[in-house]
């Protein structure tokens, strides 16, 4: 093979290779992925989910592997071996327990602006707690950082272990409130660390499942830190926020960063899939709250920051329309499709209808302009118009069908 060539495909599986452990029945390895340089050697590396794996007699407690990058591609044994976590690896903090999905999750970020990437791994089934005391399903996030050897425990900063019951974050944890449910990394305040933000479903409010989102901010020192900069808890009750908190709204359930107005300043992409729209219900929607100085704000100010937007499929220019159980928002991704400059949101919407073809699915994607997204030009605005695209769209391979689910699950690159 010469320099130039391409890499042949590869597959990656736990009996393959070097791989630690071996695959079994129902552990789902790879339902969730992220990409990091977590040994700063400039290849990226690939953290591989495997929620459901069983951790010695403990069911579904969850595992991560870690295949390192070379000039060679992805490789268990050329630069580091495979690594194998899970909650009871060496100094990781938590300890493995039944249905815990440690893995559920993961995102990649560099929270203390070293030369690593770490990675947050989504534990949404942790409990909290023992005895008649125990919080069921409260949820957690660990914090491995990143070193020259690797993702470590010890090497850098030790792990971190994130619920909501850590002093200084804001709410409190209660039984089925998976925090940790979904994650996503961004530099909301532009200060040179990743801010991890940290969704959970039930979100400490009295609606049943209305959904939360915690902001816990990065540093140079210490990483992640609720006290650098206070953590800061999203809902649709927060001031400024559009809409309102309703019972069932999942609001966090997904989540997405870009630089959507390109101020340098990331900023957060929050789905709402079961909110209704009017008398629709589960129609779907998403909150986009934009990065400032001072971190995420709803509110626009003086040079900085702009409104929260709340866009939905009866929002203005936004093609097709809301219909009952659309689920618009359950995944979303940034990225800068059109190259100028300003990221852009793709929105899954996997149970639209495509003209008589139930639940085939489509992704909406709306475009980054100065005054953030915008589904159409304005005086204001440089953006296209938004598009919908389906299994149904001129040139896309393949037919809408039912219950495919077209955009069930995004990726952008």
């Amino acid at each position: 093979m010469s320099a130039t060539s391409p890499m042949a495909d590869q597959i990656w599986f736990q009996d393959k290779g070097s791989i630690d452990d071996s695959s079994e029945s129902g552990d789902n390895f790879g339902s969730s992925l992220a990409v990091g340089d977590f040994n700063g050697d400039r290849y990226d590396d690939l953290a591989i989910g495997i929620p459901n794996e069983n951790i010695g007699t403990v069911a579904d407690g969850g595992a991560v592997s870690i295949i390192y990058g070379s000039i060679s591609g992805l490789s268990d044994t050329r630069v580091l071996a495979d690594q194998y976590w899970t909650q009871n690896s060496a100094n990781v903090e938590g300890g493995s327990e039944a249905s815990d999905y440690f893995g559920w999750s993961l995102y990649s970020g560099n929270f203390n602006g070293d030369s690593y990437d770490d990675l947050a791994i989504g534990v949404p089934g942790e409990d909290l707690g023992s005895g008649a005391a125990t919080i069921m399903d409260a949820g957690a996030v660990n914090v491995i950082y990143g070193s020259a050897s690797g993702i470590s425990a010890t090497a850098t900063l030790p792990d971190q272990f994130w619920t909501q019951n850590t002093p200084d974050i804001e709410g409190s944890s209660e039984g089925n409130d998976r925090f940790g449910i979904s994650l996503a990394v961004g530099d909301f305040d532009c200060e040179g660390t990743d801010d991890l933000a940290i969704g959970a479903l039930e979100g400490g409010k009295t609606p049943s499942f209305a959904g939360s989102v915690n902001i816990i901010y990065g540093s140079q020192t210490s990483g992640l830190s609720a006290t650098k900069k206070p953590d800061q808890l999203w809902t649709q009750d927060s001031s400024d926020v559009e809409n309102v908190l309703e019972a069932g709204d999942k609001f966090g359930s997904s989540l997405a960063v870009g630089d959507f107005d390109h101020d340098g300043h990331e900023d957060l992409a929050i789905g709402v899939p079961s909110e209704d729209i009017g008398s629709v219900p589960n129609s779907g929607a998403v909150n986009v709250v934009y990065g400032s100085s001072a971190g995420l704000s709803a509110t626009a100010m003086a040079g900085t920051g702009r409104p929260d937007q709340f866009w939905s499929q009866n929002s203005a220019d936004i093609d097709d329309a809301i219909e009952k159980n659309d689920l618009f928002g359950s995944s979303l991704s940034g990225a800068d499709f059109n190259g100028d400059g300003y990221d852009d949101l793709a929105i899954g919407v996997p149970y639209e209808d495509v003209g008589v073809v139930v639940d085939s699915g489509a992704v909406a994607v709306i475009y980054g302009s100065e005054p953030g997204l915008a589904a159409a030009p304005t005086s204001s605005s440089t953006s296209r118009n938004d598009q919908l695209w389906h299994q149904g769209s001129f040139n896309i391979e393949d037919s809408p069908e039912n219950a495919d689910t077209f955009g069930s699950s995004i990726a952008s690159g």
